[in-house]
């Protein structure tokens, strides 16, 4: 009849989700190939790392490709715009002058025609005062 002690080496001893094993039990040439198995199952998992990171880059670098046209043509149209406004604040500002301009122009003629007005009242009230 097996021993407790016997049946415990025959299973390994838990630790945490993984086995160990004495060294006795597994063999050098097991711990090895059990090594070299992780290792390789590592650097194929790091394999398909880099090649999806190689992918996203040439995609990245493909989206960029594709927009750099549109970017420059709404940086051209973004230009113009920008020199259109320009020229519109200037054509606004001398036609704000000209109304004002307009405007004083216009008072200046209304108070030549007053003048004249109270002129020619004067004037008239001084014949009107002289013949009678």
């Amino acid at each position: 009849m097996a021993s407790a002690k016997d049946e415990k080496k025959a299973m390994g001893k838990a630790e945490g989700d993984q086995f160990e094993f004495s060294l006795e039990e597994m063999g050098v040439e097991d711990i090895n190939k059990r090594i070299l198995t992780e290792q390789s199952s590592e650097i194929k998992s790091i394999e398909k790392d880099l090649t999806q990171i190689n992918e996203m880059f040439k995609d990245m670098r493909h989206i960029v490709e594709e927009a750099t046209p549109q970017l420059d043509a709404v940086e051209e149209k973004v230009s113009g715009t920008k020199a259109a406004t320009e020229e519109g604040t200037v054509t606004l500002m001398q036609t704000m002058r000209a109304v004002i301009m307009a405007r004083w122009k216009k008072l200046l003629i209304a108070a030549i025609i007053l003048a004249l007005i109270i002129v020619v009242a004067i004037i008239v009230a001084i014949i009107v005062v002289s013949n009678t």
